[in-house]
């Protein structure tokens, strides 16, 4: 007699290795469900295998330790951080923005081979210049060819917000005016005492498809990119295929403020420009 399982329950099946006819189903027709399996887990059920008719099977011994006897044997171990104040905050602020604000979301794979070896060249500088300083001045240079990205400070200075990480993030104003070197070393040092609202909020990930970026008032947009990966593009002109790194980039608007189609000239202009640096 064959065992019917849902999807839910030979997955906790495979991960804690356990004999998918060690558990007693109570579903429809004897159909294994996620409950039964968690319950034989906590030692709520025997642990008897069910033995098919056609074939004499020996009697499979299944530990039925629990999930918290196994973290008290030090099977599992894991530290637990405690939220600080700073961070409930973010959290609420990022739930209650998604709530509110109506978004649109715009993507793109950027070329990044050309822009790689530029920051291959560099790393003899004095300070060391990575990718982010490229993608923020690209981002700025977009912003400038687009005061409707920034509509309270059309005639302003360029400003972004870089998330450095670990919650730190620093103002940058006019990256698409200064130089590399310059803009290394302004992200070294203390953040400017100048708070004027930041329309364009910069995200670089660690990871490979970066993330869905959420816009948090005052901002209007936020903008993240992944880390490079390979891949194989194809020659406009000739169409061989060649050897390339891209990355992702996702830009987020609140279209109370910012239309599609504004965002999207946006994004094809930062595409542009850090992919020819």
């Amino acid at each position: 007699m064959s065992v019917r399982l849902a999807p839910s329950a030979l997955h906790l099946l495979l991960r804690h290795k356990v004999p998918p006819d060690a558990v007693s189903g109570t579903g429809r027709h004897g159909l294994v469900l996620k409950s039964d399996v968690l319950e034989f887990l906590s030692g709520g059920q025997t642990g008897e295998v069910r033995a098919t008719p056609s074939v004499a099977k020996p009697t499979v011994a299944v530990s039925t330790a629990s999930a918290t006897s196994r973290l008290a044997a030090g099977a599992v171990r894991f530290e637990d951080v405690p939220h600080g104040a700073s961070q409930r905050a973010a959290a609420a602020a990022l739930s209650a923005a998604k709530q509110q604000v109506p978004h649109a979301y715009l993507s793109v794979d950027v070329p990044l081979t050309t822009t790689l070896a530029a920051v291959s060249s560099l790393q003899g500088a004095t300070l060391p210049v990575s990718l982010r300083e490229f993608v923020l001045r690209s981002a700025a240079a977009a912003l400038r060819a687009h005061p409707a990205m920034r509509p309270s400070a059309v005639d302003g200075p360029v400003r972004l917000s870089v998330d450095l990480g670990s919650g730190v993030a620093l103002q940058v104003i006019d990256a698409d005016r200064v130089g590399l070197l310059a803009l290394a070393a302004g992200l070294q040092g203390p953040p400017p005492s100048d708070r004027a609202a930041v329309p364009l909020a910069v995200v670089i990930e660690a990871q490979l498809d970066g993330s869905t970026p959420v816009v948090v008032p005052p901002q209007v947009a936020k903008l993240s990119i992944g880390r490079p990966r390979p891949t194989v593009l194809f020659d406009e002109a000739t169409g061989q295929p060649f050897a390339a790194k891209v990355a992702s980039a996702t830009l987020s608007v609140d279209m109370r403020v910012i239309d599609e189609q504004t965002a999207a000239s946006f994004l094809a202009a930062f595409k542009e420009s850090l992919s020819h640096p």
